[in-house]
């Protein structure tokens, strides 16, 4: 999550642009997509630059579920 791929992804999602295929070969860009898919839009990635702790909760919840890999 900390990876500026995850986060693009994340923006990406949440700002209605399309898969940039630059990210092609980046499973962070992706994951960040799909993570933004799952999380409410009102949950931020960060707080004062560091990790909300509630979306890495939501992340591992996520990675158990196998809603991402």
């Amino acid at each position: 999550m900390r990876d500026p791929a995850f986060a693009a992804g994340v923006s990406d999602v949440r700002n209605g642009v399309p898969f940039d295929y630059n990210h092609l070969n980046s499973w962070e860009y992706e994951r960040g997509r799909l993570w933004a898919y799952l999380a409410p839009t009102t949950m931020p990635l960060k707080i004062k630059g560091k990790l909300n702790p509630k979306a890495v909760a939501l992340c591992d919840l996520a990675f158990k579920r196998k809603y991402l890999i």
